[in-house]
């Protein structure tokens, strides 16, 4: 007969302190041949039998944090510094172990999500991997459940305390405790002050709301000024927004005006008649209309524990300014885009996760998860889940399990729509710089013209998710969505899907993405990165961020019309040569070369869902100078297939470019490719300099021709 719950939990941490695990293979390193026997009996054990078959469980009947181990926040307050000794935070976690809870149906998933900390979830095989606790694992198994221990995850977690006692001795200068890779709030925070005090017209770092903390603290000091020495001062909320300030794109209109004059000639004293002459006069009025630049909303880090979305939006904003003047397509974007980044949309949060501790909500200590034995805030699962907490159908599930209203739950709602100062921030951001292009009901559609891009990244799936998440019912733009979502899909190798659907991931409401499309019609995303919450900084930089970070210009250059640019084809590998190597002078004629490809689409077969984006023939390929196409007056040049026709997906097209005319300096071509239904792609762009040809002779009196390569 199997042993209960509670009984595999307390041996496997008391009895098994050292557990070294490669895939399947375990190995006990004891003295004593009777513990690994009596592991291996655990182990066996904790695959559960249901008692019964699921018909329709029932919820919980106590709140997940009521017997939850006495750790509070009193007790883990944090100093100036924000941090406290790594060992004493983690010992709380020791109750808890990773297992993997197999389900039958979508409302299995829902019950598990509303129940328990579900980490990770797998529909080909039938199971969620979340963390137990012993109460939650007991009441799983009463109702039915199978739960097996996941080892590969338990010894990680292991390892990841072990790191925690490790870094306190090798007094680690920068990063988080064991993570060097990922900066702190602090590190963040001032890094980011900086690059806009050091590139004042293509950063502002500006102050967009306050976390919970700080709301509090600035409420309590304003009537007892000396707790400032005893609360958490919390953050301030920042967003960075970039762009080239000093470039504002316009086009001009030359129109024509008639002005009429009426004049009278009266008869002379000799005689005659009056007469009377109408003289019109034509003058040209120029206006010069200012093009508004799109913009591109980055969310990050609204969930604490994941580390890596906060480091690659703030990589991301870097890698921005870095680029700038460098790189044709970085530049343009800067120029003719503005890109608002939140690399930290939970601080408060944060600085537990940043002591390793697995804090996933905000810091909500008055929303009624209260520890039964000390009557503080329970330790580590108060707060409110400010992915849970938008305004846009919030507890307005269309099934079961999306959030919980359970205020000890790891997915717990909040009190009411937008309750939380952060939620209230992101919000009143997002209608700051997007207008409203959506009717009010939910099945009204936004324009195909929709103008405006949102990203939230979280972690971690490997999953590019988009709106609805509270139903399974598609959204009124699904087409559109899903197209971009398969782009991001194949530049990430992520699957995407509508995260609400069957066999994506599970449900969801009041999620900040389905609020950005909800509330304002524009494209909106979750992004969900990598393969862990604590990601290792080498899986981070060697391979995360490269599968990542094409997908984040992707859609800075799709946020101008997401519902139509993600349908087009993409131009890549542009070249320019010319008959030499030496520097170029006006009237060089150049060779322009590119690809055009409508076929880079991720096709999604997932659950009951299989989807293969259509692709076409390419049907044109066309560039500009010193203007993108889309500015009304720019003038066009078209491309030619390099074998003479245009009929594949996958196209090499070519042109010569005439320099005659353009002044010397820096000039850029912009070049898109349309497919046979007519939809353009996203822009990409090179630049080439000319110089003065008396500098040229100056330097090159003997070379009869100027040229690149």
């Amino acid at each position: 007969m199997a042993l209960g719950a509670k009984s595999i939990f307390s041996n496997f941490y008391k009895d098994h302190p050292i557990l070294i695990t490669h895939k399947k293979r375990i190995l006990i390193t004891t003295f004593a041949p009777l513990i690994l026997a009596s592991f291996i009996l655990t182990m066996l054990s904790f695959i559960h039998t249901p008692p019964s078959a699921i018909g329709s469980s029932p919820a919980m009947d106590e709140p997940t944090g009521a017997k939850a181990t006495a750790v509070t926040a009193t007790s883990l307050k944090q100093n100036s510094t924000g941090l406290t000794p790594l060992a004493d935070l983690l010992q709380q976690q020791d109750h808890t172990i990773i297992s993997r809870i197999y389900f039958s149906d979508t409302q299995q998933i829902g019950l598990l999500t509303s129940m328990v900390d579900v980490w990770q979830i797998n529909h080909e095989e039938g199971y969620v991997v979340a963390q137990l606790s012993p109460s939650q694992s007991d009441q799983l198994y009463q109702q039915g459940f199978r739960i097996e221990l996941d080892v590969e995850r338990n010894q990680r977690q292991r390892e990841l305390q072990s790191v925690a006692t490790s870094v306190q001795s090798a007094q680690q200068n920068r990063g988080i405790p064991g993570f060097a890779c990922y900066r702190t709030v602090e590190e963040t925070y001032a890094d980011m002050a900086a690059l806009a005090a050091d590139h004042p017209t293509l950063v502002s770092w500006i102050d967009i709301g306050d976390s919970w903390n700080k709301v509090q603290y600035d409420a309590a000091i304003s009537v007892t000024p000396s707790l400032t020495s005893t609360l958490p001062p919390g953050y301030d909320l920042h967003a960075a927004v970039l762009t080239n300030r000093d470039f504002n794109p316009t086009f001009t209109t030359v129109a024509t005006t008639t002005v009429t004059n009426t004049v009278t000639i009266a008869p002379t004293s000799t005689g005659g008649l009056t007469t009377t002459t109408v003289i019109t006069t034509f003058l040209p009025v120029t206006t010069t209309t200012v093009v508004p630049k799109p913009k591109f909303f980055l969310l990050a880090t609204v969930h604490a524990r994941e580390l890596t979305p906060a480091e690659t939006a703030t990589r991301f904003a870097e890698q921005l300014v870095a680029g700038y003047s460098v790189d044709a397509d970085i530049t343009w974007l800067l120029d003719y885009n503005e890109i608002h980044i939140v690399p930290l949309g939970n601080p408060d949060g944060r600085k537990f996760a940043e002591q390793l501790v697995s804090w996933r909500k905000n810091v909500n200590t008055t929303d009624g998860c209260v520890d039964i034995t000390s009557g503080e805030p329970s330790f580590p699962i108060y707060g409110v889940d400010l992915n849970r907490n938008a305004s846009f159908m919030w507890n307005m599930c269309d099934g079961f399990g999306c959030s919980s209203g359970d205020s000890c739950n790891i997915t717990y709602r909040g009190s009411g729509p937008a309750s939380e100062p952060e939620t209230e921030a992101f919000e009143a951001y997002m209608r700051s710089i997007f207008a409203d292009q959506r009717g009010p009901l939910p099945t009204d559609s936004a324009s195909l013209d929709t103008t405006g891009l949102m990203v939230s990244m979280h972690s971690y799936s490997e999953l590019i998710l988009y709106p609805w998440g509270f139903t399974p019912s598609p959204p009124p733009n699904k087409a559109q969505l899903r197209t971009l979502a398969n782009k991001f899909g194949y530049i990430t190798g992520y699957t995407a899907c509508q995260s609400g659907a069957p066999g994506c991931i599970y449900p969801t409401d009041g999620t900040n993405d389905d609020w950005a499309y909800g509330e304002l019609g524009i494209g909106a995303y979750t992004f969900e990165l990598g393969t862990e919450f604590f990601e290792s900084c080498d899986y981070f930089e060697e391979r995360l961020l490269d599968e990542i970070m094409p997908s984040l210009y992707y859609a800075a250059k799709s946020a101008r019309l997401p519902y139509r640019l993600p349908a087009g084809p993409e131009t890549y590998d542009l070249a320019l040569r010319a008959p030499l190597t030496t520097p170029l002078i006006a009237g060089t004629v150049l060779t322009l070369t590119a690809t055009a490809d409508d076929t880079r689409y991720a096709s999604n077969d997932f659950g009951f869902n299989t989807w293969t984006e259509p692709t076409q023939t390419i049907n044109a390929v066309r560039y500009s100078i010193d203007a993108p196409a889309w500015i009304t007056g720019t003038e066009v040049y078209t491309m030619a297939a390099v074998n003479g026709l245009f009929a594949s997906g996958v196209v090499s097209a070519t042109a010569l470019i005439e320099t005659t005319g353009l002044a010397n300096g820096k000039h850029t071509v912009f070049v898109e490719s349309q497919d046979a239904l007519g939809n353009w792609g996203v822009a990409s762009a090179i630049d080439f300099a000319l110089v003065e040809e008396v500098l040229y002779r100056r330097y090159f009196p003997f070379v009869p021709h100027i040229g690149m390569e």
